[in-house]
């Protein structure tokens, strides 16, 4: 039989912040980075690129709150 550990209870809490925090909080950065690059590009559009922007405005928050549900769902 294939024995499991869990680290809840014997590793320190720095040590599991670290391992589990970092990581997520750097992926939201580089996220939200990403868009607000695309933003930039998309605010360059002649024309249509105020509507563009609109667009993304509306949907950014939508995305933040999947992207932290399905983190959520990966631990």
């Amino acid at each position: 039989m294939q024995q499991t550990t869990t680290t809840l209870g014997s590793e320190s809490i720095g040590k599991m912040l670290h391992r589990l925090a970092v990581p997520t909080i750097l992926a939201q950065v580089i996220n939200a980075l990403s868009t607000l690059i695309d933003r930039i590009y998309i605010d360059h559009i002649p024309g249509s690129g105020a509507l563009a922007l609109s667009g993304i405005e509306v949907s950014f928050p939508i995305i933040m709150i999947m992207s932290i549900f399905i983190t959520l769902g990966e631990k």
